[in-house]
């Protein structure tokens, strides 16, 4: 059974009549933590493949271990590498040329996988059959392959990252010397009081 899905490029499947889940065992292990969650997520009715792909990754940013958290994150970066590279290849090519060696060696490995068990009669097959899944569940979204999920990634980066910024912003100090270049001006520091001299 897992050569089949592997032919099909499917790493798991959710069985929505039954609410069986299976994931293939031999996917590469980045990817194990990643497709057991949104496989996770279909079983608790997230039906819609992209909101799937982001329960997961949410599911796997949350979870305590590295291993779960580094899975998360590969998979939002190949969603969103590969509609980057659909829209602008030669910015896809720059953020791949600036990846990290051990990034690198997982993605090639990652590809490597996919483009050793892929059969493309078999994933024509399997993408039929995924349409019609998704029509059925009233997934008309996709206009462009993964690229729901890459929105909704980007969204919840800025809005992680801009709530950060309003945790952390500082209260000005003018006689901070670290906000503000005193030099020069006199009485520029505060008076000690009797108890502090």
């Amino acid at each position: 059974m897992n050569k089949m899905y592997a032919s099909m490029g499917i790493t798991g499947i959710t069985v929505p009549l039954t609410g069986e889940s299976a994931v293939d065992p031999d996917i590469p292990g980045i990817s194990l933590p990643f497709t057991m969650a949104r496989e996770t997520a279909h079983r608790m009715s997230i039906a819609q493949e992209d909101d799937s792909n982001f329960a997961a990754f949410l599911a796997c940013q949350a979870n305590s271990s590295v291993e779960y958290q580094y899975s998360g994150y590969f998979m939002a970066y190949q969603y969103c590498y590969n509609v980057l590279a659909q829209t602008d290849p030669a910015a896809a090519q720059r953020v791949k040329d600036g990846c990290v060696k051990e990034l690198t060696w997982d993605i090639n490995q990652y590809d490597q996988y996919f483009r050793d068990t892929k059969n493309e009669t078999a994933v024509r097959l399997a993408d039929q059959a995924n349409e019609a899944y998704q029509k059925v569940s009233g997934d008309n979204s996709r206009k462009q392959p993964r690229a729901t999920v890459c929105d909704m990634l980007v969204s919840w980066f800025i809005q992680e990252n801009n709530q950060k910024v309003e945790e952390e912003e500082v209260k000005f100090d003018p006689y901070d010397e670290t906000q503000v270049d005193l030099s020069g001006i006199v009485n520029a520091k505060p008076v000690e009081t009797e108890a502090e001299g």
